[in-house]
């Protein structure tokens, strides 16, 4: 993690961070390793952490607005979105939302979170909200023309006319827990872990509407038949209306597993494939946009 390319708030935290850990663990090598920087780095921050804590001030100010939840909340509410349903939370909602974590915030902390804030400390987490998705136009061709004036423009007035709501549907990797200290792994290098964890495989099935609201479930990798049926399950629990659901053509082999599940629902939903043309030739991810 080279500090010089993070903002000023994340920094500082790595810093404290790197002093709390050598008060721990006592070997520069492994810290260094773990935050992703050098250890001269963490020399210097270890000295500038205990100079703080000899001198009262403890460790050193953050700067900015003061986060409403402490480093330990938060890190409470992270483990809960990674290892917990709403249901678990007493939450009358199937999938994780911004506002269901908010709400869980508010029941739990008694404190009140703008939709913002939470948005930004799960993009911290690495749960990305995509926006609609557009095609590569460098690798666009009859397909992808195709799809965007005559197949996408069908499916938009076919909703249109049955009332239906289009969601786009996605599955990506979102952390890789320390198997030393898990609750740090947020806000240092994910990627430095020395060992395997069970973490490693994390991953979270996201559902996101043209005006790029999201729902999103989080599972044990990688998507196969059971984590996608639930997760269309609960999309239908929370729909008031019959669902189009527009997926990744990598999709499609999940969507043969769950053929007899989804002929049984097809009153209430249907699922659409993008073409392969949305994607680069070096697989480097769907690329998307306003």
């Amino acid at each position: 993690m080279a500090t010089k390319s993070i903002n000023l708030m994340t920094r500082q935290r790595v810093r404290n961070l790197a002093g709390k850990l050598m008060e721990e663990w006592q070997n520069v090598d492994d810290v260094a390793e773990v935050l992703g920087c050098q250890p001269n780095s963490v020399r210097r921050w270890h000295t500038e952490y205990k100079k703080n804590e000899s001198e009262g001030h403890g460790s050193a100010k953050e700067p900015g607005r003061p986060s409403k939840l402490t480093f330990n909340q938060q890190s409470i509410i992270e483990e809960i979105i990674l290892t917990k349903t709403p249901g678990d939370m007493n939450q009358s909602k199937v999938l994780w939302s911004n506002k269901v974590i908010r709400d869980t915030i508010r029941d739990l902390f008694l404190t009140e979170l703008s939709l913002g804030t939470v948005n930004a400390m799960t993009q911290k987490m690495g749960i990305v909200r995509r926006q609609v998705f557009r095609a590569d136009k460098n690798h666009a061709n009859a397909d992808h023309t195709d799809w965007v004036k005559n197949r996408f423009p069908f499916i938009r007035k076919l909703a249109r006319e049955q009332s239906a709501r289009i969601l786009f549907i996605y599955d990506e990797k979102i952390t890789k827990a320390c198997p030393q200290t898990p609750n740090l792994c947020p806000i240092i290098n994910l990627n430095s872990c020395k060992q395997p964890c069970s973490k490693a495989e994390i991953r979270v099935l996201s559902a996101v509407c043209p005006r790029n609201s999201q729902q999103f479930m989080t599972f044990l990798g990688p998507l196969s038949y059971h984590p996608f049926v639930e997760f269309l399950n609960g999309l239908i629990q929370e729909a008031n209306r019959h669902l189009f659901l527009i997926a990744e053509p990598q999709y499609k082999q999940v969507a043969l597993e769950a053929d007899h599940f989804l002929s049984t629902n097809v009153e209430r939903l249907s699922l659409f494939f993008l073409p392969q043309s949305f994607y680069s030739t070096d697989q480097s991810g769907l690329r998307c946009g306003r």
